[in-house]
């Protein structure tokens, strides 16, 4: 893959790690604009439904039965956190809450240091899960903190009237966290495998300003804005993810690195391997066309 598609060895920032923290925050947008019950029930089955299957695409893909972190289970208890701030916390209180976490997993990985295996998120993993994971518990405390941030963007989405207010709005949210976490990378490595709170900041910050700019390309094409392929993969965007896991670890696996290196004989490798990503990517969205086509939705 292209340098700037692949996740920094460890400390550092490349398009790569904006990936994850894009989802996190499009939870939090998507759980104020929900018009579904945050109920307590709903958000628990949900949350147990994203782990369960999270597990599940991670035995596959390792070929032997047991629970594991891995992105969905991270997404679960991200989710399920901010769902928590939001039910028992007041505008306010959820402010205390991010600060704190942050300045926790500040004040904690300068005592332990940033190297990995001896890091306080390496620590804690350990003692809790057995082994280090990027995707393990302080992972996912910091990671909440995204899907909270997202959840204030998306209500105060539902009070801007226009296109070009609510784009303006969340380009100034982003370029005031995207300045922030820059500054606190002075002082606080930006390393996506230890969610360290200059990253989550500084993807926060980005995250708002990718959405600012599909806010004002919505704006200025109302109708058909050139984005309805990734109207069709959002319908079922937990089936294109599933779909996508599963054929890369089972069927797609055996054929992958003789297409790629056949593709890579007339063009260069990097081309090659984001052909074949390109190529997954349709895989999905056939998928999801076919279920949109029927009006089949399935979310949890």
């Amino acid at each position: 893959m292209p340098a700037p598609f692949v996740h920094s060895p460890w400390h550092g920032y490349r398009l790569a790690e904006l990936v994850f923290p894009l989802f996190l925050v499009s939870v939090g947008v998507s759980m104020a604009l929900s018009s579904r019950s945050p109920a307590a029930r709903l958000s628990l089955r949900r949350a147990t439904l994203l782990f369960l299957i999270g597990c599940v695409l991670v035995s596959v893909k390792y070929q032997h039965p047991a629970p594991s972190t891995g992105t969905l289970q991270l997404i679960a208890g991200a989710y399920l956190l901010a769902w928590a701030a939001r039910r028992w916390l007041s505008r306010r209180g959820q402010a205390v809450y991010v600060a704190v976490v942050l300045a926790a997993l500040w004040i904690g990985f300068t005592i332990t240091g940033w190297a990995a295996g001896t890091n306080l998120a390496a620590r804690v993993d350990r003692l809790v899960l057995g082994a280090p994971s990027d995707l393990g518990v302080l992972g996912i405390v910091s990671a909440s903190t995204l899907v909270l941030g997202g959840t204030w963007i998306g209500a105060a989405l539902r009070l801007v009237p226009t296109p070009r207010a609510r784009a303006l709005l969340v380009a100034g949210a982003g370029g005031l966290a995207t300045v922030v976490g820059l500054a606190a990378a002075a002082a606080i490595p930006l390393n996506k495998r230890l969610w360290t709170p200059s990253y989550v900041v500084l993807s926060f910050g980005l995250s708002c300003l990718v959405l600012a700019a599909f806010l004002w390309w919505d704006g200025r094409h109302l109708g058909r804005s050139g984005l309805e392929l990734l109207e069709t993969l959002g319908t079922n965007a937990l089936v294109a993810y599933v779909v996508t896991s599963l054929a890369a670890t089972t069927v797609l696996l055996p054929v992958q690195d003789p297409v790629v290196d056949a593709f890579a004989s007339v063009a260069s490798r990097p081309i090659a391997a984001v052909a074949w990503a390109g190529a997954v990517l349709a895989l999905a969205y056939v998928v999801c066309r076919a279920l949109q086509r029927r009006r089949v939705f399935l979310r949890v």
